[in-house]
Formats: structure tokens, sequence, C-alpha cells
């Protein structure tokens, strides 16, 4: 199974998922995907909640590369990962 790498905030309400935790040596820690960035969309798909993303990562296998477009601060800035084994 693919993985991110990143621990979700279970408390946050809002668009997106923010990450509360990048697992070191992880996609996201490669990527640049840094706690308290909010995951917006992953490959062009909204990701609007856990079970959407953890479909879309599901739906995805090790060593796919995904575009994440990510709101750190006010800033909307793009990443690309590379997904790694769960």
């Amino acid at each position: 199974e693919a993985s991110l790498g990143t621990m979700p905030d279970f408390n946050y309400s809002g668009d997106g998922i923010r990450v509360e935790a990048v697992l070191p040596e992880s996609a996201a820690s490669a990527a640049g995907l840094l706690a308290g960035d909010v995951l917006l969309s992953f490959n062009n798909v909204v990701v609007d909640n856990l079970q959407v993303y953890s479909n879309l990562l599901r739906e995805s296998e090790p060593g796919d590369n995904v575009r994440l477009d990510v709101l750190r601060g006010q800033e909307l800035i793009q990443l690309r990962a590379t997904l790694r084994q769960r």
C-alpha cells in the first residue's frame, strides 16, 4: 500500500486536511511537506475529508509521483512527492 507519510490533524475542520506531523524518511518529508500545512488536492483531486484522502492513497502505488496542492500559511504551493511503501 502506498504511503505519503503524514499524520492528519483529526480535530481540524476546514478545507483540505491539516498535517499534524510528517514522518521522518517519508515521501512527505522528501517532498518538503511540513507540519501545519493543509493538503488541498492530491493529483488534482480535491481532498475535502480524510476518507477521500485514504481512498486516493489506497488507489495509488508505491513509486507513483503525485502532485500536491498545499496551503502553507496564506501561500498556495505545489509539491511533488514519490509515494513510498507503507
